[in-house]
């Protein structure tokens, strides 16, 4: 599981690094400024704004799995502590 676990973190990585510098290359080609100029402005905007997004959600996957395998695992032990004090 840590291997899968590993590898969406990598992947996340390299997708927010690279859009960090897609955005500071078209940023610099079309200058930093609040509003799109052209409509190939907008759309670099839009794809790095996905592509954010989707990175984002890639990075914080992994704690929701981990989450769920942490609580799994404390409800056996739970679970098992019972009936241990059966016994």
């Amino acid at each position: 599981m840590m291997n899968s676990l590993t590898k969406t973190l990598r992947l996340a990585k390299f997708i927010m690094i690279g859009n960090v510098i897609f955005y500071i290359l078209y940023n610099w080609y079309f200058g930093w400024n609040d509003l799109p100029i052209n409509d190939t402005e907008l759309l670099f905007d839009k794809v790095s704004k996905f592509f954010f997004y989707f990175g984002f959600i890639l990075y914080i996957m992994p704690a929701f799995k981990l989450y769920e395998s942490a609580t799994i695992w404390a409800d056996s032990a739970i679970d098992k502590n019972k009936k241990n004090k059966g016994k």
